[in-house]
């Protein structure tokens, strides 16, 4: 997912700089999803950061981390 979060915002970037009205206002859209998703990823997972991006940067940091871990072999 945090490859895709990325993705996301890019997309909503460009579209909020389109000419087409419909475009910007769809933009518009992703990023407030976007916000409320960084919004929940703070809250209830205690990702940290002040903006959107720095709370998408920490979740994939811990991704990447647990990514690395070896199973236990229990």
């Amino acid at each position: 997912m945090p490859a895709t979060v990325a993705y996301a915002q890019e997309l909503a970037s460009q579209a909020q700089r389109s000419d087409n009205p419909e475009l910007r206002f769809a933009g518009r859209m992703l990023h407030a999803a976007l916000d409320g998703l960084a919004d929940v990823l703070r809250g209830k997972f205690g990702h940290s950061g002040t903006t959107s991006s720095d709370v998408f940067d920490s979740y994939e940091l811990h991704h990447r981390h647990l990514r690395g871990r070896k199973p236990d072999s229990n």
